[in-house]
């Protein structure tokens, strides 16, 4: 079975306590090449994509192969595509990367995805934290 690795996010992040509501969210969008517009997030000091990604060609416009999840087809609106590692670094093996992520955002590195976790309380909390209705307002389904 092929790995699969989901982007649902791209950043630049801060500290946070256990028990975070988002009361006044910062929120925006952005466009990938293929003209899809995502829903952003301020968590923290941090700008993530608040939906998950949808892209179909690198930045310079070329095809790139992903999957729908669980091999589904009509699944795709509600979890968007799911890319290899190699496709979704298009080919960079840099941290922070832009891989395939829209303008101005880049592949989340381990320690982007450490600080949000510190943020969001730990471990135990960011999965409630991040998940669809959460108090972050963060609206992508983790599929990946």
């Amino acid at each position: 079975m092929r790995a699969k690795f989901f982007i649902f996010s791209t950043c630049l992040l801060a500290i946070f306590s256990s028990g975070f509501v988002n009361q006044n969210p910062q929120t925006g969008t952005v466009k990938d090449i293929d003209g899809n517009i995502y829903k952003t997030l301020k968590i923290g000091d941090q700008w993530w994509m608040a939906e998950n990604l949808r892209v179909t060609c690198d930045p310079e416009g070329n095809p790139i192969t992903s999957y729908f999840y669980e091999d589904n087809s009509q699944k795709f609106g509600k979890y968007g595509r799911l890319y290899t590692w190699q496709a979704a670094m298009n080919g960079s093996e840099k941290e922070n990367a832009r891989g395939i992520a829209p303008d101005g955002w880049h592949i989340p590195s381990i320690a982007d995805w450490e600080e949000l976790v510190r943020h969001l309380g730990g471990e135990e909390k960011v999965a409630e934290q991040i998940s669809v209705g959460g108090p972050t307002g963060f609206d992508a389904y983790l599929s990946g």
